[in-house]
């Protein structure tokens, strides 16, 4: 039932936010926001193929497959278009007004949503192997299930994922907000004035935060006390990257040197996050 909803998500999010008949293999009216968008889209989903080939869980496949990509995308789509990020609708500003600057912020927290997901999905249902095996709890999930090897299959689930992607959206979101309004009214730059600096540093600031917030939320599920210790521990360096955004847009609004300094900054900013996620 979770995947036929979420199914139903993914189809009624795409054609209500990318309605294939608006600007054809943008051959007509050329839309260069658009195509930054849907670029991001394509490089979501190879960052799923990727955690699926190599990150998830060894018993996620088959039907199960099919149940976490419908996830991911109602998750991407309605997580990324449903409502403005902070005051940029995709529908309006990139579809309608053919916004770049506004495409570059959308494109960015894609991306951070997409790592995010990604982290949460990321790591084996390891709460009944070894000694918890032999919990009550264990027991009965291991009788319920005789089809997989004892100890192979817990108590985690399509709800784990769901409530650590949860939980680094909203980090996600709060990081650009935060950015935005101590950076100097950053959105209101890339909206009204299509200011490009300022929706690239935005969408760095949305990338570098999906990647700490991803990275924290990935890892072995051991049980739910395991799980938000180890959650908590990693998650330190995001107090870091909306600091570093919001000194930035701060110092450089209205500066003439804003769109050197914005791209050094996201720039160093992606790096950082990558690095982070790859290397800890």
């Amino acid at each position: 039932m979770v995947g036929i909803v979420a199914g139903i998500l993914t189809v009624l999010g795409f054609v209500r936010f990318f309605p294939l008949g608006r600007n054809r293999a943008l051959a007509f009216a050329p839309n260069p926001g658009l195509g930054v968008v849907r670029l991001s889209l394509l490089f979501s989903a190879a960052w799923f193929l990727i955690v699926f080939l190599h990150g998830a869980d060894a018993n996620v496949e088959g039907g199960y497959i099919l149940l976490y990509v419908a996830l991911a995308c109602a998750c991407l789509f309605w997580g990324s278009y449903a409502r403005p990020i902070l005051s940029i609708y995709g529908p309006a500003d990139v579809l309608e007004r053919g916004n770049l600057a506004a495409a570059l912020v959308l494109a960015g927290f894609t991306l951070g949503t997409a790592l995010a997901f990604g982290g949460a999905l990321t790591g084996d249902d390891a709460s009944c192997a070894g000694e918890r095996l032999a919990s009550a709890k264990c027991q009965a999930i291991a009788a319920a299930t005789p089809e997989f090897p004892a100890g192979s299959v817990g108590e985690g689930g399509w709800h784990v994922v769901l409530v650590f992607f949860l939980l680094a959206y909203v980090e996600l979101r709060a990081s650009i907000a935060l950015v935005d309004r101590l950076g100097g009214g950053l959105a209101d730059q890339a909206r009204l004035d299509r200011d490009l600096s300022a929706g690239v540093l935005l969408g760095a600031v949305a990338v570098a935060a999906g990647s700490v917030a991803g990275r924290a939320a990935a890892g072995d599920f051991l049980g739910w006390s395991e799980a938000w210790s180890d959650y908590w521990a990693r998650l330190w360096p995001l107090a870091l990257v909306p600091l570093a955004g919001a000194v930035v847009g701060w110092l450089t609004t209205g500066r003439p040197y804003r769109v050197s300094m914005r791209s050094a900054a996201s720039l160093a900013l992606v790096a950082a996050g990558a690095a982070w996620y790859v290397l800890t």
